[in-house]
């Protein structure tokens, strides 16, 4: 029995299981399966993204028609036009050798009318510009082990082998972060103020570290807790803590902060929002037991060949609905509660 229930990610984990379940590999039982031994239909290598997990736990059948078989229709750019101006203002403000030539290359006077709202609206947001940047637009290449507080192998990566159910060797989740700043504990205190953090949790942290997203174009997460960008940003800049300069940092000392900037006007205009997550040991060893569950699910459906479409379709405009199979199970479920209904 797998101590973190299917797609529900705001289930209990009891962390205490987390190391010995994935030593055994009851993630939802997919290595029992015999057809797994049979079926190597593994690539010498599988490098996920986090909106391949999130599309994978919403419609299997979409992860494979996107991301295996790359079917994707071409999008308008203008819907990027604000995020990448935004983002580039951001850049230019991160480092002191750059924020002394804002005013003087003229870049405000270039960017769309919304895209100097919201940078109008972020330079009365002192807080979280004004931390030391750790780093800016920050790639990671994720590297799952058993232990989430295990560096991970050096070892060469390995293809995975079908007759080896349960290597992970080759599995990679590969994401970019907005910013990494430098929380003074002073602030972070302010910040959780309301949150009960113990003198136990901080002692001897003199620092932490926020992983800062900004969002333009999109909504800040319902959940951001058990949100697959919260949860996988989280685990990257714990797992790369040496590499960041930073070999004692804590879970304790990692935050998330979610950053809406309000580039429109009108009646869409809305005030610049901030959402926090923090962690500990707990929730980061619960956020590594889910990641890693999903990925297994990903290796077992990619091996089997078996993507399956959910029973009702979760985006009603989704342009993969006339070729995934969704339109006729819909039309046939209809058939099977007609007659019902006339009766």
């Amino acid at each position: 029995m797998s101590p973190w229930p299917d797609n529900q990610l705001n289930e209990p984990l009891d962390a205490s299981l987390a190391t010995e379940a994935f030593k055994a590999r009851v993630a939802s039982g997919l290595a029992a399966h015999p057809a797994l031994a049979e079926t190597p239909l593994m690539p010498e290598s599988l490098t996920l993204s986090v909106d391949a997990l999130k599309t994978f736990g919403k419609c299997p059948k979409k992860y494979e028609l996107q991301t295996l078989k790359r079917m994707r229709w071409p999008s308008d750019t203008r819907n990027f036009t604000v995020g990448r101006q935004v983002h580039k203002w951001l850049d230019y403000q991160a480092y002191p050798s750059l924020k002394s030539d804002l005013q003087s290359s003229g870049l405000f006077n270039t960017l769309s009318p919304d895209a100097k709202r919201g940078v109008l609206a972020l330079a009365q947001y002192a807080p979280a510009t004004s931390w030391p940047v750790l780093a800016s637009e920050w790639g990671f290449n994720l590297k799952l082990t058993p232990d989430f507080d295990a560096a991970p192998s050096q070892a060469p990566v390995q293809a995975l082998q079908a007759q080896d159910l349960t290597a992970m060797d080759s599995v990679f989740i590969r994401g970019r972060i907005d910013r990494l700043a430098l929380m003074p504990l002073a602030a972070r205190k302010l910040r959780e103020a309301s949150q009960d953090t113990t003198q136990n949790e901080t002692q001897g942290v003199t620092n932490g570290v926020a992983i800062i997203d900004w969002k333009t174009g999109t909504a800040i997460p319902k959940s951001p807790e058990t949100d697959w960008q919260t949860l996988v940003y989280a685990l990257a800049v714990y797992q790369a803590r040496a590499a960041l300069g930073l070999p004692d940092l804590r879970p304790e000392a990692i935050r998330f902060l979610y950053v809406g900037i309000p580039v429109r006007a009108g009646a869409y205009a809305a005030p610049l929002q901030e959402v926090w997550v923090h962690f500990d040991t707990q929730k980061l060893a619960r956020a590594h037991a889910l990641v890693w569950a999903q990925v297994e699910r990903i290796v077992a459906a990619t091996r089997l060949q078996q993507f399956a479409l959910p029973q009702r379709c979760p985006d009603k405009w989704c342009a993969l609905r006339p070729v995934c199979g969704i339109e006729a199970q819909e039309f046939n479920a209809s058939e099977q509660t007609a007659p019902e209904q006339r009766d």
